[in-house]
């Protein structure tokens, strides 16, 4: 509470409202806000295992969490040390001597999908949004880690790359 003067109890109510008209004003703010981070999306993600690396990629650009909310980044994979906990994929550009940047690092804010030709975003769960996995060895390449990293039979694996290749 300010007290500008003992005489002037007017001052004093006056501060007092503006104070609790702000506070009000923050909270129907950030109620706001919180309401504009809810999407209606099925999270999926796509298992990236190369180079002894092991991690979750998911289609919202959330990155290096297991499904189950822990650290998902696992290096030297066959070892099972977690190294990350969770990031993200951030990019940035110039437009009209501007920067401007978007992503996401420790919770994602983006939504699946495309920006249709029409401007309207494209549905978040339909089967095309995901994450696309490519190999141009699929067909002849040793996949045992990948098997034993997903637990996946080779002709899973090999068909999930031959799906994401040609799409």
């Amino acid at each position: 509470m300010i007290f500008i003067g003992a005489e002037n109890d007017s001052a004093t109510i006056n501060c007092n409202n503006f104070i609790f008209s702000f506070t009000s004003l923050a909270a129907e703010n950030k109620n706001k806000a919180k309401e504009l981070k809810k999407s209606n999306f099925t999270k999926v993600y796509s298992k990236f295992n190369i180079n002894n690396i092991s991690t979750f990629i998911y289609n919202d650009g959330d990155a290096d969490i297991n499904p189950y909310g822990n650290s998902g980044f696992i290096f030297s994979n066959g070892y099972k040390m977690q190294m990350i906990y969770e990031t993200g994929f951030v990019w940035g550009g110039k437009v009209n001597d501007e920067i401007r940047v978007g992503g996401s690092t420790y919770i994602s804010g983006l939504q699946p999908g495309k920006i249709l030709d029409n401007g309207n975003a494209d549905n978040p769960n339909s089967e095309s949004v995901r994450v696309f996995r490519v190999r141009p060895d699929y067909e002849t390449g040793n996949l045992s880690k990948e098997q034993n990293d997903e637990l996946k039979s080779d002709s899973e694996i090999r068909n999930q790359y031959k799906r994401d290749w040609n799409e």
